[in-house]
């Protein structure tokens, strides 16, 4: 359910939903492994919303990772809480434009 509003709220502030699209599907399936790859953004590529999901779901603990599976939840809410606020503006910013 967070992804889908995550989409709808990227949707909503590009205003293009095949631009959406085409960032979130590299960005949630090719980022976090693309950005470990280098050291220093290793540790912030934790906090990207494909990963915060993944050890929210996990039964296991994984020691490698600094939060647990109420933490990740609470990740991916406050990324999709981002995107939810930012599509709210740019609907209620074009509105104000337009009339």
């Amino acid at each position: 359910m967070r992804l889908v509003v995550l989409c709808l709220g990227l949707t909503a502030v590009l205003r293009n939903l095949g631009a959406a699209l085409g960032l979130l599907t590299p960005m949630l399936f090719l980022g976090t492994t693309l950005l470990a790859a280098f050291p220093g953004v290793r540790e912030a590529a934790r906090f990207l919303p494909d990963r915060a999901g993944f050890h929210a779901l996990r039964t296991q603990p994984d020691p490698t990772v600094h939060y647990g599976h109420w933490t990740g939840l609470l990740i991916m809410a406050l990324w999709t809480a981002a995107a939810a606020y930012g599509g709210l503006r740019s609907v209620r910013r074009y509105e104000a434009r337009t009339g």
